[in-house]
């Protein structure tokens, strides 16, 4: 059996300040809890400095997705439905080393990146 998978995602989107992109990402937050994912959390960008009352601090527009063995079609294919939406909006996905950028293109152009990079992730 297969360890669990983490994904980062990084939502960007077209002339939005920050906090436009945090909602954004918090819509494709919702939509992701309704998969059968182990959970969704804000995307940490590393840790506060030792002299820093901060907590943790997060990428805006950052998530992390972490699910079992089989799912990551249906994440990746839940992101390319959202993207398709909006042709302001793209999403970066990234499990390890393996990386891809959905945007605005054709159904068809997307499905084909999509099988690509999943073929590269699992291996």
């Amino acid at each position: 059996m297969s360890a669990e998978q983490v994904l980062e995602l990084r939502v960007h989107a077209d002339d939005v300040d920050a906090a436009a992109l945090d909602q954004l990402a918090r819509q494709l937050r919702g939509q992701l809890l309704d998969l059968d994912v182990d959970a969704v959390e804000p995307l940490p960008s590393g840790e506060a400095a030792d002299d820093s009352k901060a907590l943790d601090l997060m990428v805006v527009g950052g998530l992390l997705v972490k699910f079992g063995p089989g799912v990551a079609a249906a994440v990746a294919n839940a992101v390319r439905a959202w993207v398709n939406r909006d042709g302001h909006r793209s999403v970066t996905m990234k499990i390890g080393d393996h990386e891809i950028t959905l945007q605005a293109a054709t159904a068809e152009q997307q499905e084909k990146l999509v099988e690509a990079w999943l073929t590269d992730v699992r291996g």
